[in-house]
């Protein structure tokens, strides 16, 4: 790490800050502590973190949840947001999603990025492979999805690979971004289009987890593709000279450690729900009924994307207070 920071090319990523929670909380507290011990002794380029608010309360367990684009929602990130780039002293983004509960908020995903960033002059991480499970898991083209977010702001660039998991009906597949395969076709086939498109790119990383790598095949590929990654980067940004971030923070950006009582409990009726339903139909019918989801949409929500989020939050924890707000 060392050598990366004294060369100015090591790059922050998070994933456990919970930055759209209504919650702020102790945890959310040492999370920043920490990560202040941390770039004091080693500084980043840049740090990121992921978009979504987390479903378990424990630091090492839990996923990110999505949620429709708000005023509460967005007060909140606006706040986490500016709080995390005051301790970093560097530019601050977030990563999109790979999970949408509906095809609107696939689409409002780009402007909701947009206007989370803005006030601190913060970046996007734009995930082609999360790209591709969106694309796939609501009909929609990874390009037309890559053009509906704010490119100019998109600093970082991830490719990765996932996994199929079978539907609830059992003639749908689901795409999920488990990094722990190969990278797609089609995000390959994107890479090059996504590089063009975005003036502001930094860096492009490729992501496996370590422990997925069980036999010399797997390093091959692994190899395989990522040499093919940096050819396409390469050849793409032949002309291009490193770029000086172009947007500046926002003076008056607020840095809140507010907790918002309305979308802590709207946050704690959705993972109640996912907690304790015994089917995606059951989640869906029990949120409908809540008058404090009115601006989640519940009925445009695919009941697929409601299983992935049950089968996620029953693989990683989901904390559930009785007393929102405490």
């Amino acid at each position: 790490m060392k050598a990366y920071a004294a060369a100015d090319r090591l790059y922050g990523h998070g994933v456990y800050y919970s930055l759209l929670s209504g919650h702020w909380s102790g945890r959310q507290e040492s999370w920043l502590r920490r990560f202040a011990a941390i770039r004091e002794a080693f500084p980043f380029r840049h740090v990121s973190e992921h978009f979504g608010f987390m479903s378990s309360q424990d630091a090492h367990k839990g996923c990110p949840l999505p949620l429709p684009l708000t005023e509460a929602a967005l007060s909140a990130g606006r706040e986490r947001l500016a709080a995390l780039h005051r301790h970093a002293r560097s530019p601050v983004g977030i990563e999109n999603l790979a999970l949408a509960f509906s095809r609107a908020d696939v689409l409002q995903h780009g402007a909701f990025l947009e206007q989370l960033t803005g006030p601190v002059g913060g970046f996007v991480v734009l995930d082609l492979h999360n790209i591709y499970c969106q694309s796939h898991n609501f009909d929609v083209g990874m390009r037309e999805l890559i053009q509906s977010y704010p490119l100019q702001r998109v600093r970082e660039i991830h490719v990765s690979g996932g996994s199929w998991a079978g539907g609830i009906s059992g003639d749908r597949n689901i795409r999920r971004d488990t990094h722990d395969d190969r990278i797609p076709e089609a995000v390959f086939a994107d890479l090059r289009f996504a590089v063009a498109q975005c003036p502001n790119l930094d860096v492009v990383i490729v992501e496996r987890l370590g422990d997925t790598f069980l036999n010399e095949s797997d390093e091959a590929f692994f190899r395989e593709d990522y040499l093919r990654v940096k050819a396409i980067v390469q050849e793409a940004s032949k002309h291009r000279a490193v770029p000086e971030w172009p947007f500046a923070a926002n003076a008056a950006a607020d840095i809140g450690t507010a907790v918002h009582p309305g979308l802590i409990a709207q946050q704690q009726l959705i993972l109640k729900a996912i907690a304790n339903a015994d089917s995606a139909a059951e989640a869906k019918s029990l949120l409908l009924e809540c008058a404090a989801l009115q601006q989640w949409n519940i009925a445009s929500w695919d009941p697929e994307m409601i299983n992935t989020a049950m089968q996620l939050g029953r693989k990683w924890g989901i904390a559930v207070e009785d007393e929102p707000g405490k």
